[in-house]
């Protein structure tokens, strides 16, 4: 099933399938954050979407991780396809000039080699653009960092779509 342009629902479906109520939120989050990144960077990649909860302990993932889709919320971790780009300018273009409308932005590190491994992006309808890095799966503790200006905290995500 093609959720926009350049996203199936399959993509999100690499743990299991996607639950049917959290599939206009993502349609929403793939028309409004994916594609806008996808335009800049070119063709990503969804490393993990929708993860059923005991796919989501087995990975280090937080007990309410919006991983675990529902009508509220929905994330992914994205890599930039080939030719690769560097994640950290990728994460510092979203976080500090996209203006996109992200609930958490993350720009997650291999525990072993410090090194960028995922960016993870989360979404709900009312975002609060907050940006932090750290280690991947639950292995340290994540560290906030500024962004810059965005969507109206006010201005839900369906509204911003035209939803």
């Amino acid at each position: 099933m093609q959720l926009t342009e350049h996203f199936s629902k399959e993509e999100f479906e690499r743990h299991g399938p996607v639950p049917q109520e959290s599939l206009p939120l993502l349609t929403v989050f793939c028309q409004i954050i994916l594609e806008p990144i996808r335009d800049k960077w070119g063709s990503l990649t969804i490393t993990s979407g929708y993860r059923p909860p005991e796919q989501n302990a087995a990975t280090g993932g937080v007990k309410n991780s919006y991983h675990q889709y529902d009508a509220e919320h929905v994330a992914a971790d994205i890599m930039p396809s080939l030719p690769a780009r560097p994640l950290d300018l990728v994460f510092d273009w979203i976080r500090k000039e996209s203006g996109l409308p992200f609930d958490k932005v993350i720009l997650e590190c291999d525990k072993a080699t410090g090194e960028p491994a995922c960016i993870h992006l989360q979404y709900k309808d009312s975002p609060r653009r907050q940006a932090f890095t750290g280690q991947t799966h639950g292995t340290g503790a994540y560290t906030q960092v500024a962004v810059g200006p965005g969507l109206s905290p006010n201005t839900g995500l369906m509204e911003a779509a035209g939803k």
